[in-house]
């Protein structure tokens, strides 16, 4: 019974944080939805309802986060530093989007920085390593919520690479990619 609860309380916190977080810091300074924001919550979220879910079966101990999830973080906070620098650095002055200014859905999450009518193949491979890496780590975590294993699953070193790899295709197309001038 404690699993189920520690399962929907954490399952909640993720999908109240994601749904939050992605309404205000998903979109980038250019209008645009921006992938590196996207994947930073959806890791984040997911990784602290997990926590939390976890904590809640083990009566509030769950000890440390492994490596792999901390280095997987440490990739995505530091694409999203990246690839924000490489923005300023190539259009210093981006107009900001109004608070009260709708934003477009999806523009920006899966096209070319220089053609925003076409798909970026970086942006996409990136986008699908992480669902990949995502439905695993769920998958894991809710077997090891089932079956009262409480701790974080590990995503395992071969995902972490693959996902380093798809981030470091990202900031060098995006380097390469530079955007139009308006």
């Amino acid at each position: 019974m404690l699993a189920i609860v520690g399962g929907v309380v954490g399952f909640c916190f993720a999908i109240v944080f994601i749904a939050i977080t992605l309404w205000y810091f998903a979109w980038g300074a250019d209008k645009n939805i921006s992938l590196t924001n996207v994947q930073i919550i959806l890791w984040t979220g997911v990784i602290a309802g997990t926590y939390v879910a976890m904590a809640i079966l083990n009566k509030g101990f769950l000890g440390d986060i492994n490596s792999n999830l901390l280095e997987l973080m440490g990739i995505s906070a530091g694409s999203t530093v990246t690839a924000t620098a490489i923005r300023t650095v190539q259009q210093p002055k981006i107009i900001k989007r109004k608070a009260d200014e709708p934003a477009p859905r999806t523009k920006g999450l899966l096209t070319s920085e220089k053609e925003p009518d076409e798909l970026s193949i970086a942006k996409f491979q990136m986008l699908l390593w992480t669902i990949v890496t995502l439905l695993i780590f769920a998958i894991v975590a809710a077997n090891n919520l089932a079956n009262n294993k409480p701790e974080l699953p590990d995503i395992g070193s071969g995902l972490l690479v693959l996902m380093g790899i798809s981030h470091s295709a990202y900031l060098g197309n995006k380097v390469a990619d530079k955007p139009k001038q308006s």
